[in-house]
Order: structure tokens, then sequence, then C-alpha cells
């Protein structure tokens, strides 16, 4: 799950900086840049702040995130 939210590609993806991404979240920028190394894992409330965040509804991360995983496994 980590890689496939990478808050690193997000971030790039959308021009914020990890400060802005982490101010967002009401967390640390360490927070942040823990999960981008997959040094601190997400789980799924954690999944939900950063589509919160990045103003993309979860039921649509989620669906994406399916097609994902089963293209990787095909």
């Amino acid at each position: 799950m980590r890689d496939v939210l990478s808050a690193q590609r997000l971030a790039l993806t959308l021009a914020d900086s990890r400060a802005q991404v982490a101010e967002a979240l009401d967390r640390p920028q360490t927070y942040v840049s823990d999960i981008e190394k997959n040094r601190r894992g997400v789980d799924m409330l954690q999944v939900m702040e950063f589509c919160d965040v990045f103003e993309v509804p979860f039921d649509e991360f989620a669906k994406e995130t399916i097609k994902r995983i089963r293209k990787a496994k095909a």
C-alpha cells in the first residue's frame, strides 16, 4: 500500500511541497518524509486524510488502486 500511496508522487503531481502537505495534514514534515521514504506505514484513515488533502475522492482512489494491483498481478 505504501508504494501505491506515495506521498512523494502525489506531491510532485500536484506541485505541493512536503511542508504544504504536512501543514494540510496538521502533522510535522518528518511525518510526510517518513512516509515518502517507506519508514512509516499508513492505515486507511491516513489514506483518507491524504485523499482529502489532495482533493481526490476516496472511492475513486480505491478503485484506481484496485485496478493497479490487479494489473500488477496479471
